[in-house]
């Protein structure tokens, strides 16, 4: 049996303004998307929904795939918002490479060529790259580029929430057409130059800067900005914003690690899901054989 533990996803900043080019930041994090396979001798076909990358995949390899039977859990029930569809590709394509070579050895950008040419929706394939790299990856796509950093705020936290709301990612992109997309782009630079240099201060107010232009190009649902006013009234706050399409199914809250404990019983009292934090931060896929 092979199993292969891949992680969830979120943007930090960035999402839109990357399909402009613009860098962008995705944090890969518990809880693990888990797939098991077993050799078998009956034909089997792809294990998931059959217009995804990660089944157009199956098609290219499929002398490699077909004598695998997968099992999946996802751990968000499919809830969405932290790339289940990006984790059965990855999931696929090591499992190829691994059926080849008896290692995992797929490179970032081969991996990210590799759903360009799979994916047909406008999505950028960050997702897939930030859950092959683990870690908080700042990713560009023209030109590419792609390398996993730890979280550099020794005194905050960065908190993923759950909405309870559902965007299907491919499906917004495919059926929207988006607007100027100039101020995302200027305020994702800003972000991300400010996490380089490790100032909270700086990142905290890119990050604002993202999440007022976000609400200028109407790319965040009411529901959303009630959370997000919630939060901002929560102990030791320093920014939040939306995350990922239209700020649907997840949001970010950057906190003052002194107001944690305070933090965390604010939400649950207003019964907000904690789905992940910076120390939920993974570096790797887990690969086991027995």
């Amino acid at each position: 049996m092979i199993e292969l533990a891949v992680p969830s996803k979120t943007f930090l900043v960035g999402e839109y303004a990357v399909l402009q080019g613009a860098p962008s930041l995705i944090a890969a994090t518990q809880p693990y998307f888990r797939f098991s396979v077993e050799k078998t001798i009956e034909p089997q076909s792809s294990r998931f929904h059959p217009d995804s990358a990660a089944s157009r995949w199956f098609q290219q390899s499929q002398v490699l795939l077909k004598s695998w039977k997968v099992d999946f859990a996802d751990p968000h029930k499919g809830a969405g918002g932290f790339g289940a569809s990006g984790a059965q590709f990855v999931f696929y394509h090591m499992l190829a490479t691994y059926v080849q070579s008896k290692r995992l050895t797929d490179e970032a950008q081969d991996i990210w060529q590799d759903y360009k040419a799979c994916e047909k929706s406008k999505c950028s394939g960050a997702d897939v790259v930030a859950q092959t790299l683990g870690g908080i990856v700042c990713f560009s796509a023209e030109p590419f580029e792609a390398k996993a950093y730890d979280w550099p705020f020794d005194e905050t936290d960065f908190v993923i929430l759950r909405t309870g709301q559902k965007i299907e990612t491919h499906v917004h992109l495919n059926n929207s057409q988006l607007p100027n997309l100039d101020g995302l782009v200027g305020a994702s630079k800003l972000s991300i130059e400010a996490f380089f240099k490790s100032n909270i201060e700086a990142f905290a107010s890119g990050l604002a800067i993202f999440q007022k232009e976000l609400i200028k190009a109407g790319l965040q649902l009411e529901p959303t900005l009630a959370i997000l006013e919630k939060l901002n009234g929560a102990p030791g706050v320093l920014v939040t914003k939306g995350c990922g399409a239209m700020g649907a199914d997840t949001v970010l809250a950057i906190i003052d690690n002194e107001y944690r404990s305070d933090f965390f019983q604010a939400v649950r009292e207003w019964k907000l899901e904690v789905v992940a934090t910076s120390l939920d931060l993974v570096r790797e896929t887990k690969l086991k054989v027995s």
